[in-house]
């Protein structure tokens, strides 16, 4: 512009320097708006990939989640009912010959516990055949089933005595499916470790701002030991803190084996 008002003359300098500026700014803005433009594109792009990848994470960390959980599912169920399987079945050897009608009663109770189990298992591996969408409609087990446990337990020989006091009914869903595991794995442990002549107690308190739960045997005829829990008290314990509770386990003085849970039941809400 500025040469072609050198060649004609006609024009003035200061009008072709401000139609040059006002030129140059135009190209500069709109090179700054493609710019701008652009990165705005880009870290719009970046911002997708990284989501995606914390989306995969949480997916990946979810599924580990729920492995675990099945797993733990899988191992207070079905170690529990092979136990009273075990403990039924030799009851049923040792009566064939004494008292045929005491052995038709243990076998019935190993087809009933057979049946039970197996139950049991369909429901969690259907879980991870058809995922976790069937599950909610199948009721877990509560405190209210621990009677039907006790008794499960007792029919295989291993005397309990059960207490409870408070209203355990009103507990969330989570805390008394935490209860139950609990209880049953430690007296799966108590019939496995304590010996043929030994006697266990269970005894549930609730109040309004704890659960305590404490099963205690005598350890009478056994030699349990402080590795004796094994894998299912330490799955125990991941489930009882998820409730902001604590679990206490180990040999009782002079023999025998307690486990000892408190639970506060407003923490399961932030679990």
């Amino acid at each position: 512009m500025l040469l072609v008002v050198a060649t004609d003359g006609t024009r003035q300098w200061g009008l072709a320097v401000t139609d040059a500026a006002g030129f140059a700014g135009a190209v500069l803005l709109v090179g700054l708006y493609v710019g701008t433009r652009r990165a705005y594109l880009a870290e719009l792009r970046d911002r997708a990939r990284r989501l995606e990848r914390e989306r995969d994470a949480s997916s990946a960390l979810a599924a580990a989640e729920e492995r675990a959980r099945i797993a733990r599912e899988m191992h207070d169920s079905v170690a529990h009912h092979l136990t009273v399987i075990v403990a039924l079945s030799d009851g049923a050897l040792r009566a064939v010959t004494r008292s045929p009608a005491e052995a038709c009663d243990a076998i019935r109770d190993v087809s009933g516990t057979a049946r039970q189990a197996l139950s049991e298992t369909r429901r969690v591996l259907g879980v991870l055949r058809t995922g976790i969408g069937e599950e909610p409609r199948r009721p877990q087990p509560g405190v209210a089933e621990l009677d039907a446990l006790v008794a499960r337990v007792r029919s295989a020989g291993l005397p309990v005595r059960y207490e409870c006091t408070g209203i355990a009914a009103d507990l969330p869903t989570g805390v008394q499916l935490a209860v139950f595991r609990l209880v049953q794995e430690a007296l799966t442990n108590t019939m496995k470790h304590a010996g043929p002549r030994a006697s266990a107690a269970v005894r549930l308190q609730v109040s309004s701002g704890e659960v305590s739960v404490d099963i205690e045997d005598d350890g009478a005829g056994g030699t349990t030991k402080v590795g004796a829990a094994g894998g299912g008290l330490t799955g125990m314990r991941e489930r009882i803190r998820a409730f902001g509770g604590e679990l206490d386990c180990g040999p009782r003085d002079p023999q025998g084996w307690r486990v000892s849970a408190r639970i506060r039941p407003g923490a399961a809400a932030v679990s």
